[in-house]
């Protein structure tokens, strides 16, 4: 699965050591503002997790796509009035072939949602994962719980319950 991922996600995802995982089963992009976001601004607060987004891009674990500024899109951004990693993670998704765009900022999750673009969560995610057959129901656990702290408590619950399910 070819996937954009915005800063938030990114963050969370390496805050709680399950972004490898997903960088060895989709082909993860981002755009250069969530670089900018992440990485640069990261490592000038000094956020240790800042480090290990920038070693994956430069072993080609994340890849940085450039975005193009199209007329209709940014109209588009300039009515939602966004900025940085999350306007540019909607031009990204909207110039290339992705599947789906990932984000755990609720509020933007459902400007994506109003605008039909597919998105995925950290914790959708790992329930995916573990239904392709990837990762264990018990790695699934593990990693939810790595991620609990991160994330919204209504989402963990959801996927907990989707484990249980089977």
């Amino acid at each position: 699965m070819k996937i954009v991922m915005d800063s938030d996600v990114l963050i969370k995802l390496t805050k709680a050591s399950v972004k490898e995982l997903a960088t060895s089963n989709f082909e993860i992009h981002i755009p250069p503002e969530v670089e900018k976001e992440a990485v640069n601004e990261g490592k000038n607060r000094g956020y240790p997790d800042a480090l290990v987004i920038d070693e994956n891009i430069k072993t080609g674990k994340l890849k940085v796509s450039k975005t193009t500024r199209l007329e209709t899109t940014e109209k588009l951004i300039s009515n939602l009035n966004l900025l940085g990693g999350e306007a540019d993670s909607i031009r990204l998704f909207k110039q290339g072939n992705y599947e789906a765009l990932a984000s755990d900022d609720s509020r933007f999750i459902d400007l994506i949602d109003g605008l039909g673009i597919p998105y995925i969560t950290p914790s959708v995610l790992l329930i995916y994962l573990w239904k392709i057959k990837a990762i264990s129901k018990k790695e699934t656990r593990e990693f939810l719980d790595k991620i609990k702290e991160f994330i919204n408590p209504e989402e963990y619950l959801a996927s907990v319950e989707e484990l249980a399910k089977e």
